[in-house]
């Protein structure tokens, strides 16, 4: 999503936040919130939207649902907003979700991906005819969408899925990574031909069901962030690889690539696959809006990429080796400052977040709205003249919470505890934390229980 228009976006849910302010629970944040909260097994964070799978496999999601990301089987336009957790319909059951904010996708138990909300450039993965949404993503204007999940093409079983506001990616039980939806920075990481989508009037590469990625590798996992515009993965020999846009080093490698055509002019990406350098072994990855962050199989944890907001972890990265380029950078893997042993970390919009091998959760970079979780004392960052608070190195989440895992997301996170509670912080101008409010949270609150679909 462009900068312009996610604050378009944001202009609209923060004055429903100023309306629904008056009548909304004022809970004890130091306990559990009224009526219960929630258990998740797994969490994922997008732009205003969260979804999860509480134990047993239903799916759970809350905030906008004006392209119908929540998958209730109804959109009610830019005002439909949920700040409860509310149950994805259809009966199935999920080991996986993922969410960008505009569409949602899910793994059954049985390995079948189904999708739902925005289907502007075949992200749904699926030709079959949908409904229409009406959202607001600069005018208003009327999408393609399905607010109840819909099956995936090409009868795939995959294990592993992962969400972009324009594309989606996944890989199957055999390692095999396909991706579908929008190919304009390359980021189904493949050369052959796909269709053509034209949205807003501008025509572009895509492909409306799943395309294998190039390169015949054997994938152990997937991610891309709900505002890349690049997609990371691991290989099952522990190997990191990276493809789609390039422009400030998030594909982790210094080699010359290729150019894309984006609104008539060149941008640096990688249509295929290519190496992330160091020669580091990789238990996961995570792709951030312009930056990743891995964990080795040794427990350190590394980030390359954009650093104008300190989301790479590491205050000593304040040039970029990229000619031309505005921000701090690294085009190759630098070390997460502090010497904390990571087992897992996310990458958000312009933050990340990771939880240590002792289930303690740490997060760095912005803290607009309070995406750190902290109340530590932050440091200043000034991005196009805008200054805000941010942590250069990781700080720890406030509240002494043990975490088993934490997923970062566009100006917010989510961790689950290891008692499988749900805690939410940061940005929640759309209900997006699911404690019933709409309230910026700086420190973790606990998700409330599953509202009613009304």
């Amino acid at each position: 999503m462009a900068g312009g228009t996610r604050r378009t976006v944001q202009v609209l849910v923060a004055v429903v936040a100023v309306v629904l302010g008056a009548c909304e629970d004022k809970d004890d944040l130091t306990g559990p919130p009224p009526g219960g909260q929630l258990e998740l097994a797994q969490v994922s964070t997008g732009a205003l939207v969260t979804c999860g799978v509480a134990p047993g496999s239903p799916a759970y999601c809350w905030g906008s649902n004006q392209t119908g990301a929540l998958g209730i089987g109804s959109a009610g336009g830019p005002t439909d907003i949920r700040s409860r957790p509310v149950l994805v319909t259809g009966g199935l059951s999920f080991k996986q979700v993922s969410t960008s904010g505009e569409h949602s996708c899910g793994i059954t138990d049985d390995g079948a991906a189904y999708c739902w909300g925005a289907n502007e450039r075949g992200e749904l993965g699926t030709t079959a005819t949908l409904e229409t949404c009406e959202v607001v993503l600069g005018p208003l204007r009327s999408v393609p969408c399905s607010p109840s999940p819909v099956l995936v093409a090409g009868g795939l079983t995959f294990a592993a899925i992962t969400t972009n506001a324009n594309f989606t990616c996944a890989v199957t039980t055999t390692g095999a990574g396909y991706c579908w939806g929008d190919n304009t920075f390359g980021q189904l990481g493949t050369t052959s031909a796909v269709e053509s989508c034209t949205v807003a009037g501008a025509t572009g590469p895509c492909a409306l069901t799943p395309v294998p990625v190039a390169g015949g590798l054997t994938f152990a996992s997937i991610n891309t962030g709900a505002l890349s515009n690049h997609v990371c993965a691991v290989t099952t020999g522990n190997d990191a690889y990276c493809w789609g846009a390039a422009g400030l080093g998030q594909l982790g490698t210094s080699a010359q690539l290729d150019d894309c055509i984006v609104f008539g002019s060149p941008e640096p990406c990688a249509r295929t696959p290519v190496v992330v350098a160091g020669g580091n072994d990789f238990a996961s990855v995570s792709a951030g809006s312009n930056f990743t962050c891995g964990v080795t199989t040794a427990n350190a944890a590394l980030c390359w990429g954009a650093n104008d907001s300190g989301q790479l972890g590491n205050a000593s990265v304040t040039t970029c080796p990229i000619t031309d380029a505005i921000f701090p950078c690294a085009t190759t893997p630098v070390a997460v400052q502090g010497g904390q042993s990571f087992a897992q970390v996310e990458a958000g919009s312009v933050h990340a977040c990771g939880v240590t091998t002792g289930n303690q959760g740490y997060c760095w970079g912005s803290n607009q709205n309070g995406a750190v979780g902290s109340t530590a004392a932050a440091q200043t960052c000034n991005v196009d003249g805008l200054s805000f608070n941010c942590f250069r190195a990781p700080v720890q989440v406030t509240g002494n919470i043990s975490f088993r895992s934490i997923d970062a997301g566009d100006e917010f996170s989510c961790g689950i505890d290891t008692n499988n509670q749900t805690f939410c912080w940061g940005l929640n101008s759309s209900g997006q934390l699911g404690d019933g409010t709409t309230i910026n949270r700086p420190t973790p609150v606990r998700v409330r229980a599953p509202a009613p679909i009304v």
